[in-house]
């Protein structure tokens, strides 16, 4: 999967990318992803590994097992559908499953996974049921939405980055800790935006060219804003 020569398909931020592997595999790839390919990929070489998230239909009847390599964990299917999120700033892998059934395998802790079910794997426990919330967030996007639950602001903000391609800053470093949780259509950035003004008590705003969040109850007079 590190080899040089490998083949690395990236995804920019707020594009989704398609992929078709050469065993008919289908992998969409959510923004800001990255999915690198060996040059060996075959019949007898059916792997991958993944930083960012991704839905993968694997074809069947192939006599290899499909491998997919993300964070700490290794996804193993035959023909079956599931996601997978794994970017590099999240705290753990997410492996959701809607159709068929996985393995998944961290060191010796091996954990099936089955159709509807979805498994929450952080660094340095053991995989677990992932709780509703966790896998809203980890799979919304298949549906076309963004949900956010109950996070800190900071951690909000590369978010709005990568699905929306919004650079928002926040000048007062003490909102950053504001926690935000809303659920958003990716089509609508508007909406992303006013559901972290709404859960979180701030307000959207210009400054200069840069787009910011300020306080929403504060008394100051509010900057000149862009219609």
């Amino acid at each position: 999967m590190n080899a040089p020569d490998a083949r690395i398909v990236n995804s920019a931020p707020a594009q989704v990318g398609i992929v078709t592997l050469d065993d008919g595999s289908k992998v969409r790839l959510a923004p800001d992803s990255k999915l690198s390919i060996p040059t060996g990929f075959g019949p007898k070489l059916r792997a991958v590994k993944l930083s960012g998230a991704a839905n993968f239909d694997v074809a069947k009847g192939g006599a290899t097992e499909f491998r997919v390599y993300a964070g700490d964990a290794l996804v193993v299917a035959t023909g079956t559908s599931f996601s997978v999120r794994s970017y590099p700033e999240d705290s753990a892998t997410t492996v959701v499953v809607s159709e068929g059934k996985v393995e998944v395998r961290e060191g010796k802790v091996v954990q099936p996974v089955d159709a509807g079910a979805a498994l929450f794997i952080a660094t340095g426990a053991a995989p677990r049921v992932a709780s509703p919330d966790e896998r809203e967030e980890a799979d919304a996007w298949r549906s076309g939405n963004l949900t956010v639950t109950n996070r800190e602001l900071r951690d909000v903000l590369p978010q709005l980055k990568r699905w929306y391609n919004l650079d928002v800053h926040v000048p007062e470093s003490a909102l950053l800790a504001r926690r935000v949780t809303f659920r958003a259509s990716l089509d609508s950035s508007r909406q992303a935006i006013r559901g972290i003004e709404e859960s979180a008590g701030l307000r959207f705003d210009y400054e200069g060219q840069a787009m910011v969040f300020r306080d929403g109850t504060s008394t100051v007079t509010p900057s000149k804003t862009k219609k």
